[in-house]
């Protein structure tokens, strides 16, 4: 057991890193999570839900996602801003483009998901504004706006 402990951790710090030298990480807890941070790339790994054993700490079942850097998050924000722009300008398109970067950063964005709805329901793909709806759903369940236009959707049709 020890060893499966070892070479976990030896995983999650590689994949962390592909430095050739040595690499600081800072390992902290924030309730029941674990974010492990290459302190050099900043570049940080989220274990949800963590279970610690003797001197070791691992999370089961074995998942984990990046947490997106402060200037990745900003990235993001301004992709979404240009895309309402462009999207109340009527440049679809534009908006439609300015979403695929955001959700190439960051692809659990419910706000993205939502606008390529509205954006695949403007280019008349109702099936598809359907999916990007029940994507955003999926991310963050709370959201009665989005609740609301799905139903009104599925009812229409």
């Amino acid at each position: 057991m020890r060893l499966k402990k070892c070479l976990l951790l030896i995983i999650v710090f590689s994949s962390l890193s592909s430095a050739k030298e040595p690499v600081s990480y800072d390992v902290k807890e924030e309730g029941k999570h674990l974010i492990i941070t290459n302190l050099k790339t900043s570049k940080s790994v989220v274990f949800k839900n963590y279970k610690r054993y003797d001197n070791f700490t691992i999370k089961l079942p074995f998942e984990f996602e990046e947490e997106l850097s402060a200037a990745q998050k900003k990235l993001v924000a301004r992709h979404i801003a240009d895309a309402k722009v462009f999207f109340a300008s009527g440049q679809y398109s534009k908006a439609w483009n300015s979403l695929t970067k955001a959700e190439g950063i960051d692809g659990k964005n419910p706000e993205v998901k939502t606008m390529k709805g509205s954006l695949q329901l403007q280019f008349g793909n109702k099936k598809e504004a359907i999916k990007y709806y029940k994507d955003s759903l999926l991310i963050k369940p709370d959201q009665p706006e989005v609740r609301k236009q799905l139903k009104n959707l599925k009812s229409n049709g």
